[in-house]
């Protein structure tokens, strides 16, 4: 008898990722993906107990990527630009990856944990804001650019550069403009009175 092939989870994992990134996560099946690996489908439910648990572990591994990337970019412009062409650019270049990412319950906030901290360090330093205040122009900045990237997922924007410009410093007049008056800016969140915006500034 041939002896058994084991698997590591890490290896399935990382065979389903190049699945999923050539051709999307409706090609990752059971089968495709034991094909891939040259074994039959036993291997694959040793180490995870269904494919949904296998996309998932695809989609973290996804997610943990694109935050570095996105991280790294932030870091070498010191620029929210850096963040909003980087996202555009992952999303252009991988496609079925950024499918993936955004099929989860996980806000786009909390995937980003790395860029996150980088970009309101950033940006409490250049305008001296509080962290609340920083936290707000991140978390909004993060939406328009998520719609770019769905309304424009060919990358045929001309002028993207001079829209997240415009962007970033529209939320920046807010957040000031709201601090100088003492009230915390509309779609701020139900769980942030204008107390807690006085008391973050």
């Amino acid at each position: 008898m041939p002896p058994k092939v084991r698997f590591s989870r890490e290896e399935i994992r990382d065979t389903a990722y190049d699945i999923v990134r050539e051709h999307g996560a409706v090609s990752l099946t059971a089968r495709s993906l034991a094909d891939r690996l040259g074994v039959s489908t036993s291997p694959i439910f040793t180490a995870f107990s269904n494919m949904d648990d296998v996309l998932a572990s695809v989609r973290d591994l996804a997610v943990s990527e694109m935050d570095q990337k996105i991280s790294l970019s932030v870091w070498q412009s010191q620029s929210f630009k850096g963040l909003g062409l980087s996202l555009l650019d992952f999303a252009l270049s991988e496609r079925n990856l950024f499918s993936v990412i955004f099929t989860g319950d996980v806000s786009l906030s909390e995937k980003l944990s790395q860029t996150k901290v980088q970009a309101i360090r950033l940006v409490m330093a250049d305008e001296d804001l509080s962290e609340t205040e920083a936290d707000f122009v991140f978390s909004h900045f993060l939406v328009f650019i998520l719609g770019l990237c769905f309304i424009d997922p060919a990358g045929k924007t001309v002028h993207r550069e001079d829209m997240l410009d415009s962007e970033y410093w529209s939320l920046i007049s807010c957040v000031k403009q709201h601090k100088a008056a003492n009230t915390a800016p509309s779609g701020y969140g139900a769980s942030h009175t204008n107390i807690g915006w006085e008391e973050s500034g």
